[in-house]
């Protein structure tokens, strides 16, 4: 029987060593607690892995904690530890309802813009014909929401965007099907291309010629491709058919995502870009070996949609504010 409680997690989980050090003994261990207890561990547990997912994506991008931004996901009636050791922390509640999330920021790896542009190229390979209705771009609505998370697993975001990061996303999407949220089980699909040119090569990806657009770097910087945006505007409800168009015509944004299809898909936009040289004025393009991709979500103003509460540390809430700046 065990009823000792606390509101810390560290605290309860150096109380939760009940299967001693032996493996291969759980089946003959029973514990009997609160109903409370029950749930704060389960909790922190849920906290624990995803902390540990964290920990695997700052080692996979060789980052060490003085740049990579960490968070602990919080609770209402617990805390992660004591105030001293929490003093530099900040809370931050990660909802993306009714927001659009974009790239801003690209490695200068060549390997990764490489493997980047061909996890887009397979992604698309893998859906059915496009709607030729939305032409020039390219338009798929009601993809499962496994695909969309296959590509955003297969595409590797630059260090440096922790809202915009793909792990984090995926997360979010994991917990909002996991409560059975509708709006987040299909979703839409937009390849942006913009209109034939005689002076432009078509890009191919998979069957489908795409005329890429062209972003300029914003900072002259050696260890990234700033560019601050990648979204015009009107791309956020490309997929709306034009009798869709005239009844947002006079709404806001975010009022906009009440409305089909947004209301109840949210919207990935792939774009395949030509970055231009900082201050060119001829826009002298950047050399890579392949065009950039990036990415954006255009997200449904869910009211149901469950935002997740986090402790963050300082070089997160500096690296969300570069991001966003």
């Amino acid at each position: 029987y065990f009823t000792r409680s606390t509101s810390l997690y560290d605290t309860l989980m150096q109380m939760g060593r009940w299967f001693g050090y032996r493996s291969g003994f759980e089946d003959l261990c029973r514990i009997y607690t609160t109903a409370e207890l029950y749930r704060w561990y389960r909790h922190i547990s849920s906290a624990f892995e995803a902390l540990r997912a964290e920990f695997i994506e700052m080692a996979r991008l060789k980052l060490t904690p003085k740049v990579f931004g960490l968070r602990v996901e919080d609770h209402p009636d617990m805390m992660i530890t004591n105030v001293m050791k929490m003093r530099n922390t900040e809370k931050m509640k990660l909802n993306y309802q009714g927001t659009l999330t974009q790239t801003t920021t690209f490695p200068v790896d060549f390997r990764l813009i490489n493997s980047n542009f061909k996890a887009a190229k397979e992604f698309i390979e893998q859906l059915p014909k496009s709607d030729e209705s939305f032409k020039p771009k390219y338009i798929w609505t009601s993809v499962p929401v496994s695909m969309i998370q296959d590509f955003l697993r297969s595409y590797e975001t630059f260090e440096g965007l922790p809202t915009a990061n793909t792990r984090r996303i995926n997360l979010y999407i994991t917990t909002q099907i996991n409560a059975g949220i509708k709006e987040f089980v299909n979703w839409n699909v937009a390849l942006i291309s913009l209109p034939v040119r005689s002076d432009e090569s078509p890009i191919k990806i998979s069957d489908y010629d795409v005329y890429p657009s062209s972003r300029s770097l914003k900072a002259d910087k050696m260890d990234r491709l700033f560019v601050k945006g990648i979204v015009d505007p009107a791309d956020q409800f490309v997929d709306f058919k034009p009798e869709q168009l005239v009844l947002i015509k006079d709404k806001s944004a975010i009022e906009s995502k009440n409305y089909e299809p947004r209301k109840d898909s949210p919207l990935l936009i792939i774009y395949v870009l030509h970055i231009t040289k900082f201050n060119s004025p001829s826009k002298e393009r950047v050399s890579l070996p392949s065009p950039v991709i990036g990415f954006a979500i255009s997200w449904p103003n869910s009211a149901s949609a469950i935002g997740i509460d986090y402790k963050i540390n300082s070089v997160y809430k500096e690296l969300e504010l570069t991001a966003n700046d």
